[in-house]
């Protein structure tokens, strides 16, 4: 627990779905980066 991983996405919804999972797991988005191409995510597990 505690640890951070990160995850990179080209799927526009991206942000959808990992909120929906954030909120179901308890795991927290601590930064979301943007960009034309893709999305990162780093979720801090709980």
């Amino acid at each position: 627990s505690g640890e951070v991983v990160r995850v990179t996405a080209t799927d526009p919804a991206a942000h959808l779905d990992f909120g929906v999972y954030s909120e179901q797991t308890g795991h927290e988005i601590i930064e979301y980066i943007r960009d034309d191409e893709q999305q990162i995510f780093y979720v801090q597990k709980k």
